[in-house]
């Protein structure tokens, strides 16, 4: 599960820059872009976007982590 929590979020878009086709930085917050489907993007990468948020504003936990 991916989750943005946009009261921590800054807007540094280190998540947009690991994954361009997922996030994107409006206003200095972090979204998701419309139409795209997390259920397909590189769980590697979800992990990547949420260890680089320096304000912790991204959490990702894969459905077999949590199962």
């Amino acid at each position: 599960m991916l989750r943005i929590d946009h009261d921590l979020c800054s807007g540094t878009g280190h998540c947009a820059e690991i994954v361009p086709d997922l996030f994107t930085v409006h206003r200095r917050r972090a979204w998701l872009v419309e139409q795209a489907d997390g259920r397909a993007a590189d769980p590697e990468l979800l992990r990547r976007a949420a260890h680089a948020c320096p304000w912790f504003a991204i959490s990702y936990t894969d459905d077999e982590e949590s199962a």
